[in-house]
Order: C-alpha cells, then structure tokens, then sequence
C-alpha cells in the first residue's frame, strides 16, 4: 500500500518579506513567485544545460501609504532599481528544510498605481518584478542575514 502525504499547507496568516533589510509584512496584501518561457529568440547550449529557460516574477500586493518608509514608496522611489529580497512563505526567522526562505534580486518596475474610488477604503495596488535569475530555495539561515548571502 502507497503511503500517505499531508504536506504543511501555505496559508495567507503568515509571510515575512525582506527588502533591503527591512520587513514589509504590513504592507503586503498579497504575493506570488512564477516562472514562465523566456521570451528568447535564441536558446544557447549553455541556457539549456544550465536550465536557463524560465523568466521567474515576483508580485506583490500592497497597501498605498505615501509614508516614506513604506514599501510602496519604496517602489515609487525605486523604479528601474534591482533590490535583494528574502521571502518566507510561512513567516518564519529560520530557514528549514520544511519552511524554507527563497532569496533574489528583483526589479522594480514602473512606479505603482496611486489612487482608487471615493470612500473611506483603504487603497491597494499591485506590481509584477521580474527577477534576475530563479529564486534560491535556502533550508538554513537566519531570515536577516540571508541578503548577506
């Protein structure tokens, strides 16, 4: 008989987002990594061995707060920038096999959209960062010292 797998689950209570050093969970509405088909017109033999062949992004959910250190400001004032991140899906400061933390460098895009309909809601804006290469999937370290890395 086949044994069974119930694999920890992620869920949208815990994240810890790393930018430049400094956590922007309470910021963050909503992320996700992806990976898709480099827009390539040639696959050199080295892309190909390497694995090569993916375009991963980064997209981010946040708040709009004009507060100088928020993480919308952050991108309205980094545009074009690339900035170290450490990502970890279940919030957690130490890196384990079973909660591991992925690290990258992303690039800011264009400056997000500021604004939204008449009330007294809270506005939100999203943005999609291509990353330089494909996330490292880290299993030990410390969450802060892990940009160092």
């Amino acid at each position: 008989m086949a044994s069974t797998v119930s694999s920890k689950r992620l869920k949208g209570t815990t994240l810890a987002l790393l930018i430049d050093g400094k956590n922007y969970i309470g910021d963050v509405t909503s992320w996700g990594l992806s990976a898709e088909d480099k827009d390539a017109d040639v696959t050199t033999f080295l892309d190909a061995r390497s694995g090569n062949l993916s375009a991963f992004t980064l997209s981010l959910g946040m708040v709009q707060s004009t507060d100088p250190e928020s993480l919308f400001m952050k991108f309205w004032e980094s545009t074009g920038s690339e900035l170290k991140f450490a990502l970890a899906p279940h919030g957690n400061e130490e890196a384990t096999a079973d909660q591991p933390i992925f690290t990258g460098t992303l690039i800011v895009p264009n400056a997000p959209e500021m604004g939204g309909d008449a009330g007294n809601n809270t506005y939100t804006s999203e943005v999609e960062c291509q990353l330089t290469a494909k996330p490292v999937k880290k299993v030990t370290g410390q969450l802060s010292t892990l940009l160092d890395s």
